[in-house]
């Protein structure tokens, strides 16, 4: 066991209406920070969590409870309604856009307030503030505590594809905090590029960081999902796994799949967080060769589970550069490639030029594909195996790109 780093201080991240239980980039990063000899506070809010444990004791997950933003959530519940807006529409969309940003700044200052009294005398090293609304509740704390703080960005807030209030509303709130921080950690140059442009900040306070998954990678195979569902020793799996929701194209997935060969099986696992709509929808396609996988395992079990199947599936459908910018974006083929699944993506550039370098799966233009990629990988299943592998310890290893960070914490 290797010697236990000294103490460098403590570091407060702050998740705000954020996932923290299916996001392994936050949860790298606090075991990164860990290792690294810094305490670490998660202080959540409205985030989900699922079954998420850490065996660090130096790593504290904080939920912070606050009464007063149950009516604000009903009012965002409102705000999204139908009633809302036809009530709404006939406002400027400035004057939206106000009225989301009142009722979101004034649920992040009742958050932030609640977080200083949870953090008592304790001195932060530095907070971490995750997304905009994160974002925001740092630069509060970080004024009044006289601390530091850095912007984790995850999720790109680009304006032509901004289409909602809400939206537009968090990314002038991003345009204004984002200022004031020490340094961004985002996925990509190009995302990079973009929020530099967009929020007129230096390229020198950005860092890179994809979303990776960590550890050494999982050679076994395992039958984790073969005993939970009953699968024959002869069947292929095909896994999707994840948030069940319509723009990872989890139905036009389940549909293409009633056609496939009798020994390809399609296995829809959850993540404990999905849609309920897109999941009524997809029961009704369940049986024979599509299978749903319900019961979430724990963060460090799921290298396992997801090395029971013979293929990963991420797709993502054109919602914009967020969506399209995948290459580095992605937790999941993260994870497939750690357990050497050889994965099935869209061919959007980013990603392509991966599959391109490494051939460790196949990038498809349209659901009608998935056959040909299928037979594709399975043809050539033990060399793209072993290319996953590779493609993760040289790409996706997020110990051997978050040290950057970590220097620059350091040097606050």
């Amino acid at each position: 066991m290797s010697p236990r780093p000294p103490e460098r201080g403590k570091v407060a991240v702050l998740v705000y209406e954020y996932g923290l239980g299916n996001s392994p980039a936050l949860i790298n990063a606090a075991r990164a920070l860990a290792e690294s000899g810094y305490g670490v506070d998660l202080f959540t809010c409205r985030a989900f969590l699922g079954d998420l444990r850490f065996d660090d004791e130096r790593i504290r997950v904080r939920e912070i409870g606050v009464w007063g933003l149950r009516s604000l959530a009903h009012r965002g519940r409102f705000l999204a309604s139908r009633t809302a807006r036809r009530v709404m529409a006939p406002l400027p969309r400035r004057r939206q856009e106000a009225v989301e940003r009142e009722r979101l700044e004034r649920g992040v200052s009742i958050y932030a307030d609640s977080v200083s009294a949870a953090m008592g005398d304790t001195r932060y090293a530095c907070l971490i503030g995750v997304e905009p609304l994160g974002l925001l509740a740092a630069s509060l704390l970080g004024s009044s505590l006289g601390a530091p703080y850095v912007y984790y960005n995850l999720e790109l807030h680009h304006g032509p594809d901004i289409t909602t209030a809400a939206e537009a509303a968090a990314k002038e709130i991003e345009k204004d905090r984002i200022k004031g921080a020490s340094f961004t950690i985002t996925l990509d140059d190009e995302r990079a590029r973009l929020i530099c442009s967009e929020n007129g900040t230096p390229r020198d306070s950005m860092l890179t960081v994809p979303v990776c998954a960590d550890g050494d990678a999982f050679m076994e195979k395992t039958d984790v999902l073969r005993r939970r569902l009953g699968l024959r020793p002869e069947d292929r799996i095909i896994l999707y796994a994840g948030f069940l929701a319509e723009w990872a194209m989890v139905e036009e997935l389940a549909e293409s799949a009633r056609d496939w060969p009798d020994d390809w099986v399609l296995v829809l696992h959850s993540h404990g967080c999905q849609d309920h709509a897109t999941l009524k929808r997809l029961r009704r396609c369940e049986g024979g060769r599509v299978r749903l996988s319900l019961d979430p395992v724990p963060h460090d079990e799921l290298a396992a589970l997801l090395a029971s199947a013979d293929i990963g599936v991420a797709l993502y459908r054109d919602r914009g550069l967020n969506f399209t910018l995948i290459g580095s974006a992605s937790g999941k083929v993260a994870h497939y490639l750690r357990s050497g699944l050889p994965v099935i993506v869209n061919s959007y550039p980013a990603m392509s030029r991966v599959l391109d370098e490494y051939r460790c799966g196949a990038a498809i233009d349209g659901i009608s594909r998935m056959p040909e990629a299928i037979r594709s990988i399975l043809g050539d299943y033990q060399s793209m195996r072993s290319a996953a592998f590779r493609c993760y310890e040289e790409r996706y290893r997020f110990s051997r790109r978050f040290s950057k960070v970590l220097e620059r914490i350091d040097a606050l």
